[in-house]
């Protein structure tokens, strides 16, 4: 099953809202003034201030537009509904690398928590996608960007958050 929606912890979905109240009440307000100030100054035209002004106040709509989009679709979830016994979201997963003949260990989270970097994957990303559902002892490849994968499940565990 591919889940749909945006699964989330409550941490970053109250992080998702306190951004948008900044783009609303500090951001907004604050590029008015930019727009009005250079407004004053005469041919609009000419006026990079005000063009400028003006392409951030749409950046910032834009952007307020998509995070109440994302909050409107965002499913929370918590510790206690992440099902320890398949790969998916909350879960920490090791495994063996049989290319590679080495273990290695993701966390499976929402586009909002993930970080590459950092091993964090988003569910919802190609990637991810390839992982979920498979349960401990399974062995499963899959071809993705003519990169092939070959991992057999060694452990799940529900991760902390």
């Amino acid at each position: 099953m591919i889940p749909t929606g945006l699964f989330c912890t409550q941490a970053s979905l109250e992080a998702k809202i306190k951004e948008m109240e900044r783009i609303q009440h500090v951001d907004l307000p604050e590029v008015a003034r930019e727009i009005g100030t250079a407004r004053e100054m005469g041919d609009l035209r000419e006026n990079s201030e005000y063009k400028y002004g003006k392409e951030k106040q749409n950046l910032l709509n834009n952007t307020l537009r998509r995070l109440s989009e994302e909050v409107d679709r965002a499913t929370v979830i918590t510790r206690d509904k992440v099902d320890p016994t398949k790969i998916g979201f909350g879960t920490k997963v090791t495994l063996l690398d049989n290319l590679k003949g080495s273990e290695v260990v993701y966390t499976i989270m929402g586009p909002w928590e993930s970080n590459p970097n950092d091993n964090i994957i988003n569910l919802s990303a190609p990637f991810g996608r390839a992982l979920l559902n498979h349960e401990v002892g399974e062995r499963f490849a899959f071809t993705l960007n003519d990169q092939e994968y070959d991992f057999t499940v060694n452990e799940i565990s529900v991760q902390d958050f």
